[in-house]
Formats: C-alpha cells, sequence, structure tokens
C-alpha cells in the first residue's frame, strides 16, 4: 500500500514539472529571434548597396624618366643670330643648332674644331710626321681666338720645320755616322799604338843590350846613341798615338752631346706643339660653349617658345627642350 503511495507521488511531481516547463512563456525578444535577424540582414544588405567606395582616388605622384627631357639654355646675353634647326627635328649629339651674335665665323671656328680634333688624335699616337701633311686652313674671321690661332700657326711652322725637312733627322744621322768613324779610327789607333808598343819593347831590349856593350867599350859611343834616338822616337810616337786617342774621345764625347742636345730640342719641340695645341683647342671649346648652341643628347627637339633670328636671349634662358627615347617609371 506505501509502495502504491510512493509511486503516485512521484507521478505527481513528474507530472508537476512537466506542466510548469510546458506552461512557461520565453521572452518576446527569444520569440521573435528570427524575424529579428532577418530585418538586421536586409538593413545590412540594404547598407552595402547604398554605401559604395571609390572607383577613383585622388592621390600624389610624379612621373620620372631614366633619361628625362634636357632643356637647352643660353649662356650669354645676346642676339639669337641663326636657328639651324625647325621645331620637331630630330638632331644629332653635339649638332649645332643655333648660333649667338659674335665678331667671329661661326663657321670657321666649327671648321678649326674639326681641324684640332683630328691633329689631336695624331698627337696622341705620337706620330708628328703625319701632322707634315695636314696644313692648318687659312682663317681670317676668328674674333677674339685670331691671336691664339695665329701663335699657333707659328708653333706648327717652327714643328714642320723641325720635322717636315728633315733636317734634324739628317742631322742625327750625321752626328751618328760620325761616331761610328770615331770609333773605327780609334780602333786603328789602339791597334797601331799597340804595334808601336810591341817594337818599343823589342828596341829596349836591343838598347838595353847595346848599353851593356857600350859600357864594356865594345861598341863605339856613337852607335850607342844612335840606338838611344831610335827608342825615344819609339817613345814619342807612342806618346802622339796616345794623345790622339785622348782628343778622339773628346770628340766623340761631344757628338754624344750634340745628339742629346738634338733630341733634347726636339722633345722640347714636340711638347711646345701638344701645349700649343691644347691652349689652342681649349680657346675654341670655351667659344663655342659661349656662342653655339649644341644638342646635349640625340633626340627630338622642341621649341620652348616663339624663337625667331635676331632675337634677344637673357642669360640662362630656356631655348630648346630635346626629348630622346626613354624609359618611364612611376614614383610616388
Amino acid at each position: 500500500m506505501q509502495t502504491e503511495q510512493l509511486k503516485n507521488t512521484h507521478l505527481e511531481e513528474v507530472s508537476n514539472e512537466i506542466d510548469e516547463l510546458i506552461s512557461y512563456s520565453p521572452h518576446w525578444f527569444i520569440r521573435s529571434g528570427n524575424a529579428i535577424f532577418f530585418i538586421v540582414l536586409i538593413v545590412i544588405l540594404s547598407l552595402t548597396w547604398l554605401i559604395k567606395y571609390p572607383d577613383i582616388i585622388i592621390g600624389t605622384a610624379r612621373l620620372a624618366a631614366i633619361n628625362a627631357p634636357k632643356l637647352v639654355t643660353t649662356r650669354i646675353e645676346g642676339k639669337l643670330e641663326k636657328i639651324k634647326i625647325h621645331n620637331e627635328q630630330i638632331v644629332e649629339k653635339d649638332q649645332p643648332i643655333a648660333f649667338l651674335q659674335s665678331t667671329g665665323s661661326h663657321e670657321d671656328i666649327l671648321e678649326l674644331e674639326k681641324w684640332i680634333n683630328k691633329v689631336e688624335l695624331i698627337v696622341l699616337n705620337d706620330d708628328l710626321k703625319i701632322i707634315m701633311k695636314r696644313q692648318i686652313p687659312l682663317l681670317n674671321n676668328l674674333g677674339e681666338i685670331q691671336s691664339a690661332y695665329q701663335e699657333f700657326q707659328n708653333v706648327l711652322r717652327e714643328t714642320q720645320e723641325t720635322f717636315g725637312n728633315g733636317y734634324y733627322k739628317q742631322k742625327s744621322l750625321a752626328l751618328t755616322q760620325d761616331l761610328a768613324l770615331l770609333s773605327e779610327v780609334n780602333g786603328n789607333a789602339t791597334k797601331q799604338r799597340q804595334l808601336v808598343q810591341n817594337d818599343f819593347e823589342l828596341q829596349q831590349i836591343e838598347y838595353k843590350a847595346k848599353e851593356s856593350l857600350a859600357k864594356d867599350r865594345i861598341i863605339a859611343p856613337l852607335e850607342f846613341n844612335q840606338d838611344k834616338s831610335k827608342m825615344l822616337s819609339k817613345e814619342q810616337v807612342m806618346e802622339q798615338i796616345s794623345a790622339q786617342l785622348i782628343i778622339n774621345r773628346i770628340t766623340e764625347h761631344n757628338k754624344k752631346k750634340e745628339i742629346l742636345d738634338l733630341n733634347k730640342y726636339v722633345s722640347d719641340q714636340k711638347q711646345l706643339f701638344r701645349s700649343a695645341l691644347l691652349n689652342l683647342k681649349s680657346r675654341v671649346e670655351d667659344w663655342i660653349q659661349r656662342y653655339i648652341i649644341l644638342a646635349p643628347v640625340k633626340g627630338r627637339v622642341f621649341f620652348t617658345s616663339f624663337l625667331q633670328e635676331n632675337q634677344l636671349v637673357s642669360i640662362g634662358q630656356n631655348l630648346f627642350r630635346i626629348i630622346s627615347r626613354s624609359k618611364w617609371i612611376w614614383k610616388n
């Protein structure tokens, strides 16, 4: 009986818990969770439609080139005497593109520069003989470098006289031949001296023998004196040959000194010519930098502004822009 009561009591307790669980009502937020999630999702999707990231972003950048366009400017103030190119023309490196007004002739200066460049290569190879065949052009309209040109002409004339007609070469050859002859003469004199020396030694032996005979009064004093005279004559010949050998050595020394002086003169003349050539080249290059506008690179030339001949330009004024083929890179 008690067991049945306990079972009933347990069933009642379980039934009450189930009824309480079933009868429990969740919070409204939990009950409407799916609807709220769906609404939030729709709002997010709507915002993605309304909020857009810009397709174009404004920023700073710098375009640079490995071989950027070159500006050509003036070095002096003056008139633009001649424009030798037209806009957008392709020019070569160091090509004259404009002349500024000067007292000298631009064509004469360029011709002189061309001659100097050719001669300089010959000088570097130390072959001055070729220079004798290259006459400097006769130019009389070089402006402020006319005096330097005339000074160089004088040095060139002296150099051509030194190496052109062969005078110093022939003189050097003659001195060398003189030395060879002196050497031959000295060889013969040395041999002759040796022969006389041998004869003198024999004469000494004979003299000593007759000296002993003279002391013993076997031979007459007159005969002894004759032998003594022969010995002294041989000795005198030996001294004369020795003196001649000394004179020949002095002459040989003087000939060698003449050759050294001649070689020094030739070397000094070469150096003088090189110095005069480099000085004239420096003067010509300085003149060209001031009065002739050259293309710094190969490329297409553009006028930076309207230009015409006889137009006055100032120092440092940009006249042209030369653009050559190059690779471009971006720098932020």
